[in-house]
């Protein structure tokens, strides 16, 4: 088994998503590895920039350090747990700590905490 890194960035197969939820092969945001059970929590990446209207949204501006192809919109609205099995396990690269910082103050709001 392959330790995910946590605010990490990996492609990974989402499979086929119903209405209006992000789906098939696409960067993600791994927030949790649950390694002992094979399983992780993602964040969903989309570079459809219009996507920063919807609450719960934040962007994510091409980097050296996060190695995204693209300028992205993270969808923080759709967490998810996927299996590790579903993640490439070489990272495309790392979130920014001001990122990670702006994403648990919206995880945070999302979920009422």
């Amino acid at each position: 088994m392959i330790a995910m890194q946590e605010w990490y960035i990996y492609n990974a197969d989402l499979g086929k998503g119903e209405g209006h939820e992000q789906s098939y092969e696409r960067p993600c945001i791994l927030i949790r590895a649950l390694n002992e059970i094979d399983m992780s929590i993602v964040i969903p990446l989309t570079s459809t920039l219009d996507a920063i209207r919807f609450p719960f949204t934040t962007s994510i501006g091409r980097t050296d350090v996060d190695m995204l192809r693209n300028d992205s919109v993270a969808l923080i609205f759709q967490i998810r747990a996927i299996s590790n099995k579903r993640l490439n396990p070489k990272p495309i690269g790392k979130l920014p700590e001001e990122k990670i910082r702006k994403i648990k103050e919206i995880i945070k709001q999302t979920l009422n905490l």
